[in-house]
């Protein structure tokens, strides 16, 4: 016969095993439910389905996507490709944070960088819901497993550039162009080592009638150490919300005679949209170097021997 001190000893250890078990097991689920929606969340992110991303957020997490503070699913391309969860941190008995690694890849080049986001978690009701987002500086994996920039060839007029403005951005230090292209020109460019050719003769140059001059004048160009002469335009700006887009032409010809430009779109903040002085001239510093952007990829222009 067990004596009944004994007895109760038992039972009451065994109680307190099973709670600590019971504890034990019941934070298991919160962390295990908590985790499922972080995982279903990123999964609806990179699927690209915006109804099923957003109804795992709470009215909090929705004001910081409308503010632009979360980005849910990001661009076509690069886009979200995989994600990983590096750690996980127990506020309390109902706030938990994730840190989350998220790469992104260019179709047909793998993975090009990735970014970290902390997820702060919350229990409402019977679901775990994602509350805020906090997002770290992007790392570029082009750059470090490469060493170097993506040299760009045209196969059409037979030069390089040592940079590819298309491939390279949003990659390389000049995040701020926004696109190039290479414009053909089927008139006579003439002899640009002795004078440039008027803007109009670019397909597609657009016109203000109402500013003064009525055409941005041309201006002939060279690089040191580099042979080559350009015909330099710098075209009318593109005014959008809070944003200016300007263009810059470089024309030049091949040895056979034959003409086209180069086309760069820099986007720059509208400077004029702060109001007070100060902060107009203070932004308009900053912005004006970017104008330095185009030179720095034609300079390397090369004609293929």
């Amino acid at each position: 016969m067990i004596q009944t001190p004994l007895l109760i000893g038992i039972i009451i250890s065994l109680i307190v095993v099973v709670g600590i078990g019971y504890g034990i097991f019941k934070n298991h689920i919160a962390t295990t439910s908590n985790t499922v929606t972080v995982e279903e969340f990123m999964k609806a992110r990179i699927e690209r389905n915006m109804e099923k991303a957003s109804s795992f957020l709470t009215d909090n997490a929705k004001t910081q996507y409308s503010s632009g503070k979360l980005t849910l699913l990001g661009t076509s391309n690069p886009h979200f490709a995989d994600f990983k969860i590096l750690e996980t941190q127990k506020l309390n008995a109902t706030q938990f944070k994730f840190k989350v690694r998220i790469y992104e890849e260019y179709t047909g080049q793998g993975k090009v960088g990735y970014f970290d986001e902390t997820l702060t978690v919350i229990k409402k009701g019977d679901r775990y819901l994602i509350d805020s987002v906090e997002r770290s500086e992007y790392t570029n994996l082009v750059q470090k497993v490469n060493q170097g920039p993506h040299p760009y060839f045209n196969n059409i007029y037979g030069f390089t550039l040592m940079s590819d403005p298309n491939q390279s951005n949003p990659y390389t230090d000049y995040p701020d162009l926004y696109s190039f292209q290479v414009i053909p020109i089927t008139k006579n460019c003439g002899d640009i080592t002795l004078t440039c050719p008027p803007a109009t003769i670019i397909p597609g140059f657009r016109i203000d009638v109402d500013k003064r001059p009525p055409l941005p004048l041309t201006q002939k160009m060279v690089f040191p150490n580099n042979p080559v002469p350009f015909c330099f335009i710098k075209g009318n700006p593109e005014y959008a919300a809070g944003s200016i887009y300007d263009s810059y032409y470089y024309i030049t010809t091949t040895k056979d005679n034959r003409c086209f430009a180069m086309h760069f779109v820099i986007h720059k903040a509208n400077c004029k949209m702060f109001g007070i002085k100060e902060q107009i001239d203070k932004c308009a510093q900053g912005e004006d170097k970017k104008d330095q952007i185009p030179d720095e990829y034609v300079k390397t222009f090369k004609f293929v021997q």
